[in-house]
């Protein structure tokens, strides 16, 4: 199980801890423990600032180093969620954003058939 794991460039994740380092499940690449846990923090930092726009960015540049339910991974998109519940709230439209299209439409496992979808849904509600 990787939930808390980074991605390692070949696809494996670095699970297995040997003294500071951990090492890759497939390739055996090592990376030194205080160097991701300093990563996590600094990405963390930016997440707490970043606004809908620049979390859908985060979300595709970050899937690449970390698993889907690794905790930097959730807090993107807890945060993403609390800016479009604030918009919502303040009764502006900001889940029209092309950045928020793309996101709603970026991964077909999100549940959503689509942006046309996730509009129909919206004027249901």
């Amino acid at each position: 199980l990787h939930f808390s794991s980074q991605k390692c460039g070949c696809g494996g994740y670095f699970t297995t801890r040997k003294l500071e380092k951990n090492q890759c499940s497939l390739c055996e690449n090592k990376m030194d423990q205080e160097k991701i846990n300093m990563e996590e923090r600094n990405i963390l930092r930016q997440v707490a600032e970043a606004d809908q726009d620049v979390l859908v960015d985060m979300i595709e540049k970050q899937e690449d180093k970390f698993h889907s339910t690794h905790h930097v991974m959730f807090r993107i998109y807890c945060r993403l969620l609390e800016c479009v519940a604030r918009i919502r709230q303040d009764g502006q439209s900001g889940n029209d954003s092309k950045a928020w299209r793309d996101f709603i439409e970026h991964d077909p496992d999100t549940g959503w058939g689509g942006w046309e979808d996730y509009k129909e849904v919206q004027g249901a509600v």
